[in-house]
């Protein structure tokens, strides 16, 4: 791992514990944004991949650890298991609230924590935009590109759709999730997928997580 995305991964890993400090210490919601801010630049800055990328077991402790963070995030806020991807130009925006969210804003948000129609939601911005999926036009084959070949997080994918459900089994997974996250968004997994849903297809949501020891399963569905 070269120096650029290892301090992409320390800015990552700290942002989110100074985020939950400071909001639970000073209750000011445009700094602790900022934290939560510097750990998405910390993960843009690891998502930039090398020319031979590789996850070693260290390195897989440290993104649980990270994704725990977000988990003790979540858990702050009370925030539950819906989800919804969105794409604003360039950059895709992940919305958590504690009830399903039927219209998302309008513009890019401009808040960590709101109350949209009555329900506590939380935006984060996601490490994946439209340049990192490059020229690819198909759900697969994008989610194929950016998962084996280029984050070489995967070995393969099986993707296949149906009633504007994509489902996709992630071989070879190095990425392990906090339980919170997995239901919550997909986990590390469904992060990448659904944002690369929102990009291609319009508003998505991580509909479905299941794993085994060799696999894991993430369906993602297309809101029309």
């Amino acid at each position: 791992m070269n120096i650029y995305r290892g301090i992409g991964l320390s800015l990552m890993i700290s942002g989110i514990p100074a985020a939950i400090f400071i909001f639970l210490l000073t209750r000011n919601t445009p700094f602790t944004a900022l934290f939560v801010g510097i750990s998405i630049l910390g993960a843009s800055m690891f998502l930039t991949p090398e020319e031979e990328s590789w996850v070693s077991k260290d390195l897989s402790l440290m993104l649980y650890s990270e994704f725990s963070n977000i988990a003790s995030l979540l858990e702050t806020f009370r925030i539950s298991s819906f989800n919804k991807f969105v794409a604003y130009g360039e950059k895709v925006y992940l919305f958590l609230s504690e009830g399903s969210l039927e219209k998302a804003p309008d513009e890019p948000p401009n808040f960590l924590i709101s109350v949209l129609e009555g329900k506590t939601v939380l935006s984060l911005e996601s490490p994946i935009n439209r340049e990192i999926i490059e020229d690819n036009t198909s759900f697969c084959s994008a989610a194929d590109f950016v998962l084996v070949e280029k984050l070489n997080v995967a070995d393969k994918i099986e993707c296949a759709e149906g009633n504007d459900i994509y489902s996709v089994k992630v071989y070879g997974t190095l990425i392990k999730d906090p339980l919170r996250t997995a239901k919550a968004f997909g986990g590390f997994y469904g992060l990448i997928l659904g944002s690369i849903a929102s990009i291609l297809k319009g508003e998505a949501s991580v509909v479905s997580f299941d794993e085994s020891e060799n696999y894991k399963i993430i369906k993602v569905s297309i809101e029309r």
